[in-house]
């Protein structure tokens, strides 16, 4: 039950509860962001955080446009747009509101209000923070579907020392990670036979070895 589950871990990377819709939408529109910005998340309203518990409250007035101000109040206040799925549901004969927003392709999303850097917003342990510079460039790359750690870097230079290096590192450091014996006895040593040539570049065939 989704009580039980909220009194148990609390809010979280995806999950956030608030007692009513706030009047200065702002308070979850942030979230909204932060949510599109990472793996995606519910706000559901309707449920109060007390000081040990979450308790269901419900929502007063007409929900269907409660239901339809979130929306339009989603659609126009953040871009690249976001349309997000909302649920009613009765509990206790209490009806909450669950907004469902998806994990975007479009990073970064943002506040028009805010502009496209001081309006962009990530989880961070359940809470909902302003990104700052380094977090967005990173969003800025997976909205483009690049990632730093996948980035050419045409200065460096690739050597048969350097590859051999970087074989070791990977056998050695897959032998830490190992949990048990068994996993250690799989994991068997990488040669430069191992790697994909690609350009001036090495990609790593399949391997074995617990990274």
């Amino acid at each position: 039950m989704l009580i039980n589950k909220l009194n148990k871990y609390g809010e979280n990377n995806n999950i956030e509860v608030k007692k009513e819709v706030p009047a200065e939408h702002k308070k979850y529109l942030k979230s909204v962001v932060a949510f599109a910005n990472g793996f995606g998340g519910k706000i559901i309203f309707g449920i109060e955080e007390k000081k040990d518990s979450f308790e269901i409250c419900g929502l007063s007035g007409d929900v269907f446009k409660i239901k339809d101000s979130i929306t339009n109040s989603i659609f126009s206040s953040i871009e690249p747009h976001i349309i997000p799925s909302i649920d009613l549901d009765t509990i206790e004969d209490k009806t909450i509101l669950i907004v469902n927003v998806p994990s975007g392709w479009d990073r970064p999303y943002h506040l028009k209000a805010e502009g496209e850097f001081d309006g962009v917003y990530v989880r961070v342990s359940g809470t909902t923070r302003k990104a700052d510079r380094n977090m967005i460039k990173e969003l800025m790359f997976e909205g483009s579907n690049r990632y730093f750690d996948k980035m050419i870097c045409p200065e460096l230079e690739i050597s048969e020392n350097s590859i051999q290096n970087l074989c070791d590192t990977l056998y050695h450091k897959a032998l830490e990670n190992s949990k048990s014996q068994f996993e250690k006895d799989a994991v068997t040593p990488i040669y430069e036979t191992r790697f994909i040539i690609v350009g001036n570049t090495y990609t790593i065939k399949q391997s074995y070895c617990t990274y």
